[in-house]
């Protein structure tokens, strides 16, 4: 496999699963950035590059689920 400068982005809502796919010949070697929260409201959400760069750096291909359970909850009573 080869690396190139290649992006992919995706949004999901919460309780829906995130499905991301490299281009063909390629994997994923970093994530630059990965928010779980409100869209419409920045000041509710987190940060969670981290926990998403273990489901998917060194993988073709990976999914997420978008849950508290392993987010945690950043925006309480807003779903």
């Amino acid at each position: 496999m080869a690396f190139a400068d290649s992006r992919v982005s995706a949004q999901v809502w919460e309780n829906e699963t995130l499905s991301l796919t490299a281009p063909e010949g390629e994997y994923f070697d970093g994530v630059v950035s990965a928010y779980y929260g409100s869209p419409e409201n920045f000041e509710c959400g987190a940060d969670v590059t981290s926990i998403v760069f273990n489901y998917f750096v060194g993988n073709t291909s990976g999914q997420i689920p978008a849950s508290n359970g392993i987010f945690g909850d950043p925006c309480p009573g807003v779903y």
